[in-house]
């Protein structure tokens, strides 16, 4: 049974990799050097799975059985010890292609959402460009030139 734990835990430990490997390109595109990584203390002192960006709270789960429901809850719980950071679960099972879940907008209501990386991607392109414009986080040094589009720039991180 130990073997099943470990051999699970790797391949959690894997999924936060490869978010860290997808998502890197679109923060370096906006914000210059700054670096994603796993969160190495979830497990001691609690929190998201990925560090580096404070406004969201990203769940990792690479799991053949999905549990959706329990790792939707999860993330919000994670999101509200974090100050009411963004909750982002993004999940996948074996050989099939990542998904992410988050609030989105449906015409005038917020409501869960759940989209493709390459989607996921553009949007934090553009949040994290709107996010410079108004001030909240910081660019690089002369990095960021403002209002260059992100569009197109999703194929970067399509899993």
């Amino acid at each position: 049974m130990a073997l099943v734990a470990g051999g699970n835990r790797n391949k959690g430990h894997d999924g936060e990799r490869e978010i860290v490997r997808l998502l890197q390109p679109v923060v370096e595109l906006v914000l210059g050097e700054k670096r994603l990584g796993r969160n190495l203390q979830q497990t001691r002192q609690g929190g998201h799975d990925i560090c580096g960006l404070e406004h969201l709270a990203i769940e990792v789960k690479r799991c053949e059985t999905l549990e959706i429901e329990k790792w939707w809850r999860q993330t919000l719980r994670q999101a509200e010890m974090v100050g009411g950071a963004i909750p982002v679960l993004i999940f996948r099972q074996n050989r099939g292609k990542w998904r992410v879940m988050m609030f989105g907008r449906v015409g005038h209501l917020i409501c869960r959402v759940e989209i493709d990386m390459t989607t996921f991607g553009l949007w934090l392109g553009e949040d994290l460009a709107n996010r410079v414009r108004r001030g909240e986080i910081q660019a690089r040094s002369g990095f960021y030139e403002g209002d260059r589009g992100l569009a197109g720039e999703g194929e970067k991180i399509a899993a």
